[in-house]
């Protein structure tokens, strides 16, 4: 009796735990994250700066999702996401930096497609924020594996021998 007590108390205290919560809510979640106080508001429109001529397929692509979101990218304001290409700085090419203060977001990637990834993260934010805001401070990510897919289970796909 006294085991069994003692099993169910010890099954009660670890559900009773809170689980960690997380600061930003984007799948996959990123290597490092750390936190500031303030956040970056979206509400009164932002301005995207690139040099790079690279970029300019991923940025038109982020614009139209941000307008999608009511967000508008076009107006010249004092906010800015500002979008860098520094191969000395990051060694994954998919990998990126993101830098959030409340008047401008650096992000600093190796290549476009980690430019593209950084930017997918911010928007995935904005999409589970209220307030369209992004907490300010630092994003550190890369992706683990080099390659991108999904797992087939031929069991419950089964087409047989016809196709």
């Amino acid at each position: 009796m006294k085991p069994a007590l003692s099993v169910l108390l010890i099954a009660i205290l670890i559900g009773l735990t809170a689980p960690e919560k997380k600061s930003w809510n984007v799948i996959p979640y990123p290597n490092d994250i750390s936190l500031k106080s303030g956040s970056f508001t979206f509400t009164d429109g932002v301005t995207i700066d690139y040099s790079n001529q690279n970029l300019k397929q991923v940025v038109e692509f982020f614009e139209q999702k941000l307008n999608a979101e009511g967000i508008n990218s076009s107006t010249n304001t004092d906010k800015k996401i500002i979008l860098e290409l520094s191969p000395s700085k990051i060694k994954n090419p998919e990998g990126y930096i993101l830098k959030i203060t409340p008047r401008k977001i650096k992000l600093t990637a190796e290549t476009p497609q980690g430019i593209f990834y950084g930017l997918m993260t911010v928007l995935q934010n904005i999409r589970h924020s209220n307030t369209k805001t992004v907490p300010c401070g630092t994003v550190n990510d890369a992706p683990r594996f080099e390659y991108r897919g999904f797992m087939l289970d031929e069991s419950r796909h089964f087409f047989g021998k016809e196709k």
